[in-house]
């Protein structure tokens, strides 16, 4: 009785280490998806064993999902751990996209060719105490992306669906404004957003959220302080923002004051409330009499 009668799962890849030139590659073939779990990254580890930066040649696989990805990773990460690099031949298809759509082509040496990675192998050859002090500090830069990535990664996440941001390079540009303003390691500031309660406002990352202020097309031909104009403008920056709901205020007709000039989403006793307001009563109509003290301590031309 065979595996399969047995009910016994032939894995649907397979891993050999082939002669080529003055060392071995391991050449992997067939799918890695779901059944490329911890048996695919021993293989590869015992086969790799006792090679200086080995090389895996994936250009011969077919299927490659996420636990693959993963075991390539963790691969990366235990050779890492030995002062070694794995080098992995992609091929121009399947596999390079995926790992370039998962990110992992910024933390993974890859290349196109067999032939790009022995290049490769040979000219960074070790030559004296000082490159091998090199190549160990680039291994330990390598664990740290393998470690930091899958935080930085959820913490772009969040910040795009919070933010509302148009995709991930928003979302990092600012995480990493964030960071230089505020001086805090881009990692801290990542672990940060996933562990603590969500801000009540932007003001943290106010500066690159502020958007240019939209064409205002509809006032070219009318008065600014007329209410219809003003009640578009309105309308307009609630669309710009995103917000339910706003009001405009101008100053009264007796120029003592604020009145509401157009109101959207607050509901009849807040426009009844805020119809007209004196002093310093609302931040509007403070600010309102702070620009005029300004104004009158200023001297005239």
């Amino acid at each position: 009785m065979d595996r399969a009668e047995r009910g016994v799962r032939t894995p649907l890849w397979s891993a050999e280490a082939v002669p080529a030139g003055e060392r071995p590659v391991i050449v992997v073939t067939g799918e890695l998806d779901l059944n490329a779990g911890p048996g695919f990254g021993d293989r590869v580890r015992n086969l790799a064993a006792g090679v200086p930066d080995p090389v895996l040649d994936l250009s011969r696989v077919t299927v490659l999902t996420a636990p693959g990805v993963r075991q390539l990773h963790a691969v990366a990460d235990a050779l890492a751990a030995d002062g070694r690099c794995l080098r992995v031949v992609t091929g121009a298809g399947t596999v390079l996209r995926v790992l370039r759509a998962a990110q992992a082509t910024d933390v993974l040496d890859t290349y196109v060719t067999l032939e790009a990675a022995e290049k490769a192998l040979r000219s960074r050859a070790p030559d004296g105490p000082a490159e091998l002090d090199r190549l160990r500090q680039e291994l330990a830069d390598l664990r740290t992306k393998l470690a930091t990535r899958p935080v930085i990664a959820r913490a772009l996440g969040v910040l795009q669906e919070r933010y509302r941001l148009a995709d991930m390079d928003e979302a990092f540009r600012l995480l990493r404004y964030a960071s230089r303003h505020h001086n805090i390691k881009l990692l801290v500031l990542a672990k940060a957003l996933l562990e603590l309660p969500r801000p009540r406002d932007r003001t943290w990352l106010i500066g690159p959220l502020q958007r240019p202020a939209p064409p205002l097309r509809f006032a070219r031909d009318r008065p600014g302080k007329t209410p219809a104009t003003v009640l578009e403008l309105l309308h307009a920056t609630l669309d710009c923002t995103g917000a339910a709901a706003g009001y405009a205020q101008l100053p009264g007709d007796t120029d003592t004051g604020l009145r509401l000039a157009a109101c959207h989403g607050l509901g009849a006793e807040f426009a009844e409330a805020f119809a007209h307001l004196e002093g310093e009563q609302s931040t509007c109509t403070a600010a309102l009499v702070r620009g005029r003290d300004r104004d009158q301590r200023s001297p005239r031309p």
